[in-house]
């Protein structure tokens, strides 16, 4: 399998019949970003798209890659790292997500959550972690080219490859 063959089933099976195994992180991202654009909102202006919406969405896309790419990788000690601690990284992930929501319901009435979404480094960062939090507790459907590249990850000696294809499956 190719990398392009492997971006292109993954973008393929976002919009497929497997929808479905995204709806599992797809709202709570949407209502990331969504707070966000509405967390900037002032009685004098309207909020803005650029660094309050689209660098954290950007920002998401590459941490959720990572780590769902990393966690594939069970024959190498990284991911059998990642796969035994997994039940740890699952709950810290979780109190990531609550300690996120936090800092945005409490936007506009704590000062310290208003400064933190106004600064474009911090946002990135969290934007970043919050979308490796997400790859950690997600549990993708085995689509067949997933499963293609499942099997390349699973011999050590073509693992990096894997690796790299589920990065841009992912």
């Amino acid at each position: 399998m190719e990398f392009l063959v492997a971006f292109g089933n993954g973008f393929a099976s976002f919009f497929s019949i497997w929808q479905v195994c995204i709806l599992q992180i797809s709202p709570f991202f949407l209502v990331y970003i969504v707070a966000l654009y509405f967390a900037d909102v002032d009685e004098h202006r309207s909020p803005g798209l650029g660094g309050r919406v689209l660098l954290p969405a950007l920002m998401f896309a590459p941490g959720f890659a990572v780590f769902y790419a990393l966690l594939s990788l069970n024959s190498l000690p990284v991911g059998r790292i990642l796969s035994y601690n997994l039940g740890i990284l699952s709950f810290s992930s979780g109190l990531y997500v609550l300690l996120i929501s936090l800092i945005l319901l409490l936007c506009g009435r704590a000062a310290f959550a208003g400064d933190l979404l106004k600064r474009p480094l911090i946002l990135a960062t969290m934007s970043l972690v919050l979308g490796a939090s997400f790859a950690l507790v997600y549990s993708p459907c085995i689509t067949p080219a997933l499963s293609e590249i499942l099997s390349i990850t699973s011999r050590s000696e073509t693992a990096v490859r894997g690796g790299f294809l589920a990065l841009f499956y992912a």
